[in-house]
């Protein structure tokens, strides 16, 4: 069994245009390893919602886990009027400006709990970021400082409260082994203008050929 859990990059638009998701790296992947799919990626999500449905899903009939890691500024709640949980991500009307350094803390923290799990299941896993943006991390505090600078923290912080931070990140990045930190899908995929920076049919045939190349080792 094969456990995917991603955004758009995952699945549009050529979901939209086939009428199906055979084309789109997940069944690509499957069809290449012979294994059954559970794809739980969706156009638009954050990741909380890929984590809320790849942990419970993972199991030891699990053969594989991959996990491609969203935007980490989206955020979830909940429409009172519909009850319906909505995503929201920096670009959007409804967009109010998170804490970056929280929400980053928070998808490591996904990260971790995914691959502990796929440790004590005994499956192989793999992660990676979607996005350039959040492929920073070179375990220097220089870089970690000007992530805060870019996002508007630096200055609200002591120097204490820097070095505390930092050290927290680096004791999250230390005990992932399964993630691909420096490496973004955005880095290699091919994607179209048109297709507002998806990745082409191409482009879902690298990440494809790409997670093969973590599988046989070089990401876990």
């Amino acid at each position: 069994m094969l456990i995917v859990g991603g955004d758009s990059f995952c699945n549009w638009p050529l979901e939209e245009l086939d009428g199906h998701r055979q084309n789109c790296w997940p069944a690509l992947l499957a069809k290449d390893l012979n294994l059954e799919l559970k794809d739980f990626s969706r156009a638009g999500c954050s990741n909380d919602r890929i984590f809320r449905y790849v942990l419970p899903n993972i199991s030891e009939s699990s053969t594989l886990v991959v996990v491609l890691w969203s935007n980490t500024n989206r955020y979830e709640f909940t429409n009172p009027q519909t009850s319906k949980i909505i995503t929201v991500w920096p670009k959007k009307d409804r967009y109010v400006l998170q804490d970056w350094y929280l929400n980053y803390c928070r998808t490591l923290l996904y990260s971790l709990s995914i691959s502990n799990t796929c440790k004590l299941m005994n499956v192989p896993c793999v992660q990676r970021f979607v996005f350039s943006h959040d492929c920073w991390w070179d375990g220097s505090i220089k870089t970690f400082k000007q992530q805060l600078r870019d996002n508007l923290l630096f200055d609200n912080l002591s120097d204490d409260m820097l070095q505390e931070r930092f050290d927290y990140l680096k004791s999250l990045h230390t005990m992932i082994n399964s993630i691909q930190l420096n490496e973004s899908i955005q880095t290699f995929a091919e994607t179209s203008v048109e297709w507002e920076s998806h990745p082409t049919r191409r482009g879902h045939k690298q990440i494809k050929n790409k997670i093969m190349e973590d599988i046989n080792g070089k990401a876990f």
